[in-house]
């Protein structure tokens, strides 16, 4: 069958948080011939590569790493890695989540089932310590329910395309600093 699915993980200076997301990516219960892993750096001067080759070392098959240093922007890093891309369907998180067990596979469930081309993924924050922020962060959540419904798009951080709609409707604005997702959504 071939890839499939291709996750494109921006990165700037979150070598942490890269670990955390690419732990939870190398370990789906979904075949991992059928996924592929493009972590897109942009431009990163702390040990954010390093732990990007780490984890490219020990899953070479599975794991790539691009770099956008040209552009700083989020926008920039996301088109890249959709450029290197060898697969139909491109799924995005961010470098500072993580992801339960099942999320390609419960991916690759609702774009069968629906018959979608832009997908939303629900959002839970988690806080480790408990301060005033993060439990109003927890307790209000991320709207991306309403984002979608309301403001006509979802956040890259749980964006799921199918790669043909980057051909019709074009890959992100990488002028953006910010709000790139909502002027991508909104021309889909």
């Amino acid at each position: 069958m071939g890839i499939i699915i291709s996750v494109i993980v921006p990165v700037y200076n979150d070598s942490r948080g890269l670990k955390d997301t690419l732990g939870s990516l190398v370990n789906q219960d979904f075949p991992p011939e059928n996924f592929e892993i493009i972590v897109a750096d942009n431009g990163s001067t702390d040990n954010t590569l390093n732990v990007a080759k780490a984890f490219t070392q020990k899953y070479s098959k599975l794991i790539r790493i691009v770099v956008e240093d040209k552009i700083q922007s989020s926008y920039a890093a996301r088109n890249k890695g959709i450029k290197k891309s060898t697969a139909s369907i491109i799924a995005f998180i961010d470098a500072d989540m993580s992801v339960a067990k099942n999320w390609l596979t419960g991916i690759s469930d609702s774009l069968e089932e629906h018959q979608v081309n832009y997908l939303a993924c629900n959002v839970e924050i988690f806080t480790k310590g408990k301060t005033i922020f993060g439990l109003y962060n927890q307790m209000t959540g991320f709207p991306v329910e309403d984002y979608v419904r309301n403001l006509h798009f979802a956040p890259t951080c749980c964006l799921v395309v199918r790669k043909t709609v980057f051909k019709n409707a074009g890959i992100f604005d990488s002028r953006l600093i910010s709000s790139g997702d909502r002027e991508f959504g909104n021309r889909v």
